[in-house]
């Protein structure tokens, strides 16, 4: 057998070369790709089993989206590099420069090249994943928004007012027909219950149950957007059969303000409307749109109240429920798979410091006269 020869500056480069070069020669045949091959070529394969998971319902088309719009930046960027030039340094300084200073961009670009390296030693084509050592910045500290219990209250008056017409705060009508007279409800069954508003808008009367000795909902959807194509039959706003994680299919008991206002909606649900919460053709409301007029609410009534953001809806009710039955009571009723997750983005309280009181105050005792 002929010996390898490889042209190099060190000793340690001639080695490393020679190994590569000895792991592709033993593995001919054994897939397509080779450390001679494209980085785009070895996200191009990495895509197709993307696109086999997608197709068997493993990912969302929100997450194929994303991982397109991602995997379009690598292969404009850096595509060019061959497998075996794919160091750590390299990769690291493209990302820099792709991405800035943007945390979520520097996130997900090096979430990406984890992925397709992966799938790159799981098919012989390196046996490496320089991608795994890359540093990102830090995410940006986010102080927890959640409303007090006086802004809970004025801003269910707003919502309640926005319905009847009140649209100035000295109480001034506007006239014309009522807008949005579900809004208050919505907020409402929100509050009571801490879902997100994909999880409110996509609950069904199927999924109630009123006549339990202990009535509750079960969260088995939700109603999600895409990017419409009529010409395919493909719609804007759909129902997904099943939640954001699969720790949001869960069933959650119901408070007496819930159980109120479920009751009054399915006895004046003469159309047989499918959703809770339906236009009047009987659809899904669109996340958007519901926020739209609960942003149009608080400016009519021109409150310092971001009634827009409906997920400080649910981080209010975090805080509540972490501080009368603990984070773990909070996460499963939020339907997280992790109490970090609550802990981190959906529970605004202050750091408890040890009790440290009896030292403090025995410095500040005097001493027994003696």
């Amino acid at each position: 057998m002929r010996d390898s020869e490889v042209t190099a500056d060190t000793k340690g480069e001639a080695e490393d070369l020679l190994a590569e070069k000895a792991h592709d020669l033993a593995n001919i045949g054994v897939g397509d790709l080779t450390r001679d091959s494209t980085l785009a070529d070895l996200t191009a394969s990495w895509w197709e089993t993307e696109l086999d998971r997608h197709q068997s319902g493993k990912i969302s088309d929100d997450t194929l989206a994303m991982y397109q719009r991602t995997m379009e930046r690598i292969t404009a960027g850096i595509g060019q590099l061959r497998i075996r030039e794919a160091k750590t340094v390299r990769l690291q300084a493209w990302l820099k420069l792709e991405s800035g200073d943007h945390y979520s961009v520097q996130r997900d670009l090096k979430r990406q090249l984890v992925k397709i390296f992966e799938h790159g030693m799981s098919i012989d084509a390196t046996d490496r994943n320089p991608a795994g050592a890359i540093s990102i910045i830090s995410p940006p500290a986010r102080e927890v928004e959640a409303y007090t219990a006086d802004e809970v209250q004025l801003l269910r008056q707003i919502v309640r007012d926005y319905e009847q017409g009140v649209s100035k705060p000295e109480g001034k009508y506007r006239g014309g027909r009522p807008r949005a007279v579900y809004l208050a409800d919505l907020v409402d069954l929100m509050l009571s219950t801490g879902c997100r508003i994909s999880e409110i808008l996509g609950l069904r009367w199927q999924d109630v149950d009123l006549l339990s000795d202990s009535p509750t909902i079960t969260i088995v959807g939700i109603a999600k957007t895409r990017k419409a194509d009529p010409a395919k039959g493909i719609s804007y706003l759909y129902w997904q059969p099943k939640g954001k994680t699969r720790a949001a299919w869960r069933t959650i008991p119901l408070g007496e303000v819930a159980v109120e206002i479920l009751l009054r909606l399915h006895v004046n649900n003469d159309d047989g409307h499918k959703y809770v919460f339906s236009t009047g053709r009987g659809t899904m409301r669109s996340p958007v749109n519901v926020r739209n007029a609960l942003r149009k609410a608080c400016a009519e009534a021109e409150s310092t109240i971001t009634g827009s953001k409906t997920h400080t809806l649910r981080k209010t009710v975090a805080t509540l429920v972490e501080e009368s039955d603990g984070v773990r009571a909070a996460s499963l009723l939020l339907g997280h798979k992790h109490t970090s997750t609550t802990e981190k983005h959906y529970v605004k309280r202050a750091a408890v410091a040890p009790d440290v009181s009896g030292p403090l105050d025995a410095l500040l005792t005097p001493p027994p006269a003696g």
